[in-house]
C-alpha cells in the first residue's frame, strides 16, 4: 500500500442516500465512511482522518452547521460539500460557515463527482498486490468505547483486503480481558481514553495474561501527553493519534505482522 485513499465522510440522515453514494463513491476506489446521524458524524470526525465531507444540513438533534462546527475542531482543513434541499432556508447560516461547494437536492451523481474531482482530485486505481509477497495473517481485537468507531475500523481493515484476518471488537476493558482469554488475539488495537479502565491499564493487564498473550499492541488516542506516548514507545507499543489515516495505520499493522512472522503459510500441495 504505497499510497493512501482519499477518504470521504457522508452524512445524512436519510440512509438509504448514504448507501447509494457510498456504493458510487466505492466505485470510484474513495474510501467512504458513513454516518447517518450527526452524533456519530462528530465521533467519526475525531478519530479519522478525512479529506472531504459529503454532508446534509436537515438532521436531527444536532444540525449540520453544528457537525461541521465540530468536525473542523479535529480536522481544520477538511473540505466540505454541503448537500441539501434547503438553499433559501439557511442562506444567512451559510454566510457564517467555510465552505467549498453547495449542491441542491436531489443531486446529479456526476454533478457530485466533478465537485469531488476539483476539490481534492479524482482518486486513483489502486495499485497491484505483488502475489509473491508475504501476506499477513493475524487474530486482531479492536478495543473502542466507541462502537460506531470501532465497527468501521474492523469493516474498512477487512475491505482493504491487505492480511487474511479474523477480527473481534471490545468496548471496554473488561469485555476486552474476556474476549482475549478465548479469542487469543496476536494483535490488540486499543483506545487509550476508555471509562473504569484506561488502555495503558488494559495493556499490562494483558501482558500478565497466561500464554498465548498479544505479541503487539497499538495504541490509538486523541489525548495529548507526552509522558504517556514516551512511555508507550519505550515499551515498543505502536502509537497512534487520532484523528489518523487509515491506510498508514493499515500498513503498520501489515509491517508489525511481518516483523513478528504472523504470515498465511502457503497451502500444502
Amino acid at each position: 500500500m504505497s499510497e493512501t485513499r482519499k477518504t470521504i465522510l457522508v452524512v445524512d440522515d436519510d440512509k438509504e442516500l448514504v448507501r447509494a453514494a457510498s456504493e458510487i463513491l466505492r466505485e470510484e476506489n474513495f474510501r467512504v465512511l458513513e454516518a447517518t446521524d450527526p452524533e456519530t458524524a462528530v465521533k467519526i470526525a475525531a478519530a479519522y482522518e478525512v479529506d472531504l465531507l459529503l454532508l446534509d444540513l436537515h438532521m436531527p438533534k444536532l444540525n449540520g452547521f453544528e457537525v461541521l462546527k465540530l468536525a473542523r475542531e479535529k480536522q481544520p482543513d477538511v473540505k466540505v460539500i454541503i448537500i441539501s434541499g434547503y438553499l433559501e432556508q439557511h442562506k444567512s447560516d451559510l454566510r457564517k460557515i467555510q465552505y467549498d461547494d453547495f449542491i441542491r437536492k436531489p443531486a446529479d451523481p456526476e454533478v457530485i463527482f466533478s465537485s469531488i474531482r476539483q476539490l481534492i482530485g479524482p482518486e486513483k486505481p489502486p495499485a497491484g498486490c505483488d502475489p509473491n509477497a508475504p501476506f499477513p495473517s493475524a487474530k486482531i481485537l479492536i478495543v473502542d468505547d466507541e462502537p460506531d468507531v470501532g465497527i468501521l475500523l474492523r469493516d474498512n481493515m477487512l475491505e482493504a483486503k491487505f492480511g487474511d484476518f479474523q477480527i473481534e471488537l471490545a468496548e471496554n476493558g473488561s469485555d476486552a480481558l474476556d474476549k482475549a482469554a478465548v479469542f487469543e488475539p496476536d494483535i490488540v488495537v486499543v483506545d487509550i481514553k476508555m471509562p473504569h479502565m484506561w488502555g495503558d491499564e488494559l495493556i499490562e493487564r494483558m501482558k500478565a495474561m497466561p500464554t498465548p498473550r498479544p505479541k503487539g499492541f497499538f495504541v490509538l488516542t486523541a489525548v495529548s501527553d507526552e509522558k504517556l506516548e514516551s512511555r508507550m514507545r519505550r515499551e515498543g507499543h505502536i502509537y497512534v493519534k487520532k484523528p489518523f489515516n487509515q491506510d498508514i495505520l493499515f500498513e503498520k499493522i501489515r509491517a508489525k505482522c511481518l516483523e513478528l512472522n504472523l504470515v498465511k503459510k502457503p497451502a500444502q500441495k
